[in-house]
C-alpha cells in the first residue's frame, strides 16, 4: 500500500503537476511605476493619469512586458474628451460614494494600490497606483485587451481584482440608468478570453457582486483570481456581464480595477532560446503553514492527493506563510516553482 501511494504521488507530480527539472522561470509582475510608455504617470487633481482622454497619442500604454488598449478606437472616441474606454491607471484611494456617480470611476473600493503581498494578503498603499478597466462593447476592437510587447507567448497567472465604487454603490442603490441588485441570482461578473497562438481561446470568469441566499456579496478587497487555466497566450481580453441588461447592452456601470498582475513562462516567438532566469523557491510545511521561500514572485498551488486543485495564491520574493487551517484533514500536495512536496494534516 505504501508504494502505491508512492507511485499516485509521483505520477500527480510529473502529469498533473508538470513538474519538470529542466524548465526555466521567467516572472514578471506588473509595477505601474516602472512604465515604458509612457515614461512616467503624470496625475491631475483627482489622481487619475492626465492623458486617460488622449485619443490620439495612447490607443495603448505600455508597463515592463504588458501592453494596456486604452481609448483603442483612436481619434474621436474620447468624443472631444467626454469618454473614455481601455484601461487607465489612478492614484485616487477614495472607495466613497460620490454626489455625482461618475465621479465614483476614478476610485477602487481596496482604497489603494497594492505594495506588496504579505502572508498571502494584499498590503495597501493609498498612494500607490493601481489600474481602472472601463470596459466598452461598442469598439470593434477589445477595448479591453493586454498584450505581450516583447513578442513572445506567456502564461498568464493572475491578477489582483476589486470592485470599483461606481459599480458597487449602482448595485446597492441603483441610479438614473440601472437598477439595483436586489433578487435571488442577480449578478455582476468579468469575463477573461485568453487567446493562444493558433487563435484558439480559454476563458475564466471572476464574480465582482452576486445576490446569493438573499444578500448582495460584492468584492471589496483586492482578491487573486487564478488565471493560469488559460494556458500560454499571446492575449488577454475582458467582458462584462450583468443580470441588469437593457436593450443597449448591460446598465451596470462596466467598471472594475486590477494591480499586480503575473506572467511567467515566456516562450519566443523566435528560434532562439529565451534567456530566461531561474526563479527558484523552497517549501516546508509545519503547524498547519505552508512556508515558501522563493527569489521571485510565484504562484503557489495546492492539491489534494487525487490532483484537485484546492488553493491558489500568489506571494513576493523572501519567505510567506500560507495557513492550510481550513484545509480538511487528508493528504496534500503544494507547488511553488518547480518545487513541489507532499504534507499531511
Amino acid at each position: 500500500m505504501q508504494s502505491f501511494y508512492k507511485v499516485l504521488i509521483l505520477a500527480i507530480l510529473a502529469l498533473t503537476l508538470g513538474v519538470s527539472a529542466n524548465a526555466a522561470k521567467k516572472s514578471v509582475v506588473l509595477d505601474l511605476t516602472q512604465p515604458s510608455s509612457p515614461a512616467t504617470f503624470e496625475y491631475d487633481s483627482n489622481g487619475v493619469w492626465t492623458e486617460t482622454y488622449n485619443d490620439v497619442d495612447y490607443t495603448h500604454w505600455d508597463s515592463q512586458v504588458f501592453s494596456f488598449s486604452h481609448l483603442i478606437g483612436g481619434p474621436g472616441s474620447s468624443y472631444g474628451g467626454l469618454a473614455w474606454n481601455g484601461f487607465t491607471v489612478s492614484q485616487n484611494a477614495s472607495s466613497e460614494q460620490e454626489d455625482y456617480p461618475l465621479d465614483s470611476q476614478w476610485g477602487c473600493m481596496a482604497e489603494g494600490g497594492i505594495a506588496a503581498i504579505s502572508n498571502g494578503k494584499a498590503i495597501v498603499d493609498s498612494e500607490r497606483p493601481y489600474i481602472v478597466a472601463n470596459y466598452s462593447s461598442w469598439e470593434t476592437q477589445n477595448s479591453l485587451s493586454i498584450t505581450f510587447n516583447d513578442g513572445n507567448l506567456y502564461t498568464l497567472n493572475g491578477m489582483y481584482l476589486t470592485n470599483s465604487p461606481y459599480p458597487y454603490y449602482t448595485n446597492i442603490y441603483g441610479d438614473d440608468f440601472a437598477n439595483p441588485l436586489t433578487n435571488e441570482g442577480d449578478f455582476f461578473k468579468v469575463i477573461a478570453y485568453g487567446v493562444k497562438a493558433d487563435n484558439s481561446v480559454e476563458t475564466a470568469e471572476f464574480m465582482l457582486a452576486e445576490f446569493k441566499n438573499g444578500t448582495l456579496q460584492q468584492t471589496t478587497e483586492w482578491t487573486w483570481w487564478d488565471l493560469s487555466s488559460l494556458g500560454t497566450i499571446k492575449e488577454v481580453y475582458f467582458t462584462m456581464e450583468s443580470s441588469d441588461t437593457g436593450q443597449w447592452g448591460m446598465n451596470t456601470p462596466a467598471y472594475f480595477c486590477i494591480d499586480r498582475i503575473m506572467a511567467s513562462n515566456p516562450v519566443p516567438s523566435g528560434i532562439e532560446e529565451s534567456q530566461a532566469t531561474l526563479n527558484t523557491t523552497e517549501i516546508y510545511y509545519a503547524a498547519n503553514n505552508i512556508y515558501v521561500t522563493a527569489t521571485g514572485a510565484t504562484v503557489v498551488k495546492v492539491y489534494s492527493i487525487n490532483g484537485v486543485e484546492v488553493l491558489s495564491q500568489m506571494v513576493d520574493e523572501g519567505t510567506s506563510i500560507i495557513s492550510s487551517a481550513t484545509l480538511p484533514n487528508g493528504i496534500y500536495i503544494v507547488k511553488a516553482g518547480e518545487k513541489a512536496i507532499k504534507f499531511s494534516k
